[in-house]
């Protein structure tokens, strides 16, 4: 106090203890640090958007996501800005190329129809999404990676590994880091250094439904662990108790990717574990009984794909058997008709007997194509049954051409086709079966000769890349694309219309090409449909071979 002259004449104060308030601000300060460590030590994604959308907290890992547009993720940024800059770096192959459509059902998605969603993203990345809405208006999204789940979907997989993305602001970070793990759909808690809780939600108490007496704050992890044990929560078949707990608790400090365990009400569970900054645990809880039942079904079915593979072969084996001995069956008869046949034609051409030339030539020509049938027939049946052996030798290439030419030219005639052979006399040898390789030849100029009338079938031959290539080409009918698909299916040719016209029992293309890939070749074809087609039958060629 001072006088009229300005002059102090007395001091007043007053102190107080403001001890209390001091160590309550520093719980809550330690508290709040402790709970962005957990989140920020998660593997899950995690992020909390307020109630204009906008992002409030969020931690690295969801900011990863966003790969080159990682500075746009910060607190105050608008949802819509984040998930464009995603866009377009093309994070969201789903959302095609209309954003606003494709944004506006997102929005629904997050906002009316508030739940769990799958997401796909770029680098066939796959994640469970939880949206949850806050009582601020604002939202709270969990994103768990489940790529290895979905490739077990596809090919016996699913796995999952979560994301977790936080970030707070000081003055609310308590109150909606707590709301936001509560509205989760999986189960979370945070243990201490010492491993006793310190935080967990209602999901987590769900799945420990049988000791959730003792879940409470302090409560030490090895006794839940050792009381679910006792109670038989968890199903840890026929192992010792004592030595399942301390295997559990090695894992529960030392994780190196998530647990799965199944509950004994028939649950699965996948157990993602993490260290904090401080020494503690973080523990997300996941059910994961749906996808477990798809990986059983998935096993199922491929063990019963399995057995049906194996009864086909075995199938497939007898029906190689069973026509490689009847074919051995017709043969021999065919031969002995065959040869009575051309006996007889030779007896009534010497006696002058003109009128039965020509029937027992239709019966020599009906014979040859039955026994050419037959003998495609047991070549077939060697090839499935795997006995069908190739033997090469050194074939000089121009002198073979010269006997295919010689055999070519009457199959052309008949036709009225001309027949033209191009041949180098400097295109040397090659190794091959010679048998097997005339076998090819001759089919192919067969077809182009029968495919074709009073057009041209030409045969060329030469070396390129490495190989030694027969092309056989015709102004013929040509083929189709739809019939080039079939053409070399067994006991298939390009149409019925085909069949009845022209004969033959499409087993000799589909032949050639195995014979040809036996020896180291294959058959190539382009065609135009009435203008004609080119077989290229191709064998590897050999340095010293010219």
């Amino acid at each position: 106090m001072r006088d009229a002259t300005g002059r102090a004449i007395r001091l007043v104060g007053s102190t107080g203890d403001i001890t209390d308030h001091k160590r309550l601000a520093e719980a809550l300060a330690q508290a709040e640090a402790r709970l962005k460590a957990a989140v920020e030590a998660a593997s899950e994604g995690f992020v909390v958007w307020d109630e204009h959308d906008r992002l409030v907290m969020c931690n690295s890992v969801y900011r990863n996501f966003f790969r080159g547009r990682q500075h746009l993720v910060e607190p105050g940024v608008a949802f819509e800005t984040i998930i464009r800059a995603g866009f377009e770096v093309g994070m969201f192959p789903e959302a095609g190329s209309d954003f606003e459509t494709w944004y506006m059902t997102l929005q629904q998605r997050r906002h009316v129809y508030a739940g769990r969603r799958e997401q796909y993203l770029f680098g066939d990345q796959w994640l469970i999404v939880s949206d949850r809405p806050l009582a601020s208006g604002g939202v709270v999204s969990v994103y768990t990676d489940i790529t290895e789940h979905k490739r077990r979907e596809r090919e016996l997989a699913s796995a999952a590994d979560r994301f977790a993305l936080a970030r707070d602001e000081a003055a609310r970070a308590r109150s909606q880091l707590t709301e936001a793990i509560e509205a989760i759909s999986e189960g979370f808690a945070l243990f201490d250094r010492t491993d006793r809780l310190i935080l967990n939600n209602s999901r987590y108490r769900q799945f420990n439904a049988p000791v959730s007496h003792f879940i409470r704050g302090g409560a030490s992890f090895r006794l839940m662990l050792t009381e679910a044990v006792r109670l038989g929560l968890i199903n840890i078949g026929n192992r010792d108790p004592q030595e399942w707990i301390e295997w559990r608790m090695a894992i529960h400090h030392n994780q190196s990717e998530p647990l799965e365990l199944q509950l004994s009400d028939g649950r699965w569970l996948s157990i993602s574990e993490r260290p904090t900054d401080e020494g503690g645990v973080v523990c997300i809880y996941t059910d994961i009984t749906t996808l477990k039942q798809r990986e059983a079904e998935l096993s199922r079915l491929v063990d019963s794909l399995a057995i049906a593979r194996d009864e086909a072969q075995e199938a497939n084996q007898a029906k190689s058997r069973f026509l490689a001995t009847m074919s051995h069956e017709l043969r021999t008869p065919l031969n002995a008709i065959l040869g009575i046949g051309d006996m007889m034609r030779e007896e009534a051409e010497d006696a002058g007997q003109s009128d039965l030339i020509d029937p027992l030539g239709r019966i020599n020509r009906a014979g040859r194509h039955l026994l050419q049938l037959v003998n495609d027939v047991l070549d077939l049946s060697k090839i499935e049954a795997g006995r069908l052996e190739v033997h090469p030798e050194e074939v000089l290439v121009r002198g073979f051409v010269a006997d295919i030419e010689t055999t070519g030219r009457p199959l052309a005639a008949r036709n009225a086709n001309h027949f033209v052979c191009e041949c180098p006399s400097d295109i040397g040898s090659l190794q091959a079966d010679p048998v097997r390789l005339r076998q090819i030849l001759l089919n192919l100029v067969g077809n182009a000769c029968k495919f074709t009338e009073r057009g041209e079938v030409r045969l060329t031959v030469g070396r390129r890349n490495g190989r030694v290539e027969f092309a056989v080409s015709d102004t013929g009918i040509g083929i189709s694309p739809q019939q080039l698909e079939k053409l070399f299916t067994d006991f298939t040719q390009a149409d019925a219309s085909t069949t009845r016209r022209y004969g033959g029992t499409g087993l000799g293309l589909a032949i050639s090409r195995r014979l040809c890939r036996m020896m180291g070749g294959d058959i190539e074809v382009m065609s135009t449909p009435g203008s004609g087609s080119t077989f290229t039958a191709w064998l590897p060629a050999h340095d010293d071979g010219r």
